[in-house]
């Protein structure tokens, strides 16, 4: 979580018990559980933001053409490795 261990997080829950007081834990964990649910909710919606320019500019560009040649590319070497793989091994089992 964060990376944070569970001994950091224990201090960290500790301090914050100590500096905010028992009595104003809760509504402060509240507003840091509130503020995290906004920030992820903006970096969603910023996140799709730029996978849509993206796009947009890639087919704009020509980009995606070649992205797609790219990616068939390599689908077509990655089916020719596990072809010669195959054989060698064949080869090796009628040999060995």
């Amino acid at each position: 979580m964060f990376g944070v261990s569970g001994t950091e997080l224990t201090v960290i829950l500790i301090l914050a018990l100590v500096l905010v007081g028992p009595e104003k834990l809760p509504e402060y964990a509240r507003r840091f559980g509130a503020f995290l649910k906004r920030a992820k909710k903006t970096l969603s919606v910023l996140q799709a933001q730029v996978k849509s320019e993206t796009d947009k500019t890639m087919k704009e560009s020509g980009l995606e053409e070649v992205r797609q040649q790219l990616a068939d590319t390599r689908d077509a070497v990655e089916s020719i490795g596990h072809e010669v793989g195959n054989e060698v091994n064949s080869s090796l089992d009628k040999n060995g």
